[in-house]
């Protein structure tokens, strides 16, 4: 599979070119989706209601960096395969 990075790393929407059969095919087809903070988990909520799809519509492994973010990832639909209780992505490893 093919990985979809999005660049969130300025904590602001970035304008994303992807279709929305593109989009719905990386969220079944990847192999895990990372969500390293409640913003990017924002945003990426964001793109799915953009392109009319759900947190059910991700069927790959959901990981979390950070309770908190488990937290909100559970809250907003999605299915926490793992998470990094101490708040770093190295701990996923």
């Amino acid at each position: 599979a093919m990985p979809l990075c999005l660049p969130l790393v300025r904590h602001e929407s970035t304008p994303l070119m992807i279709r929305s059969a593109e989009l719905a095919e990386y969220c079944k087809n990847s192999s895990c989706l990372m969500l390293t903070s409640q913003k990017a988990l924002e945003y990426f909520c964001a793109l799915l209601q953009h392109h009319n799809l759900t947190p059910k519509d991700v069927t790959c492994s959901v990981a979390a960096v950070g309770d908190r973010t488990a937290e909100a990832a559970t809250r907003a639909g999605f299915t926490v395969s793992v998470s990094a209780p101490e708040g770093t992505a190295s701990a996923l490893a």
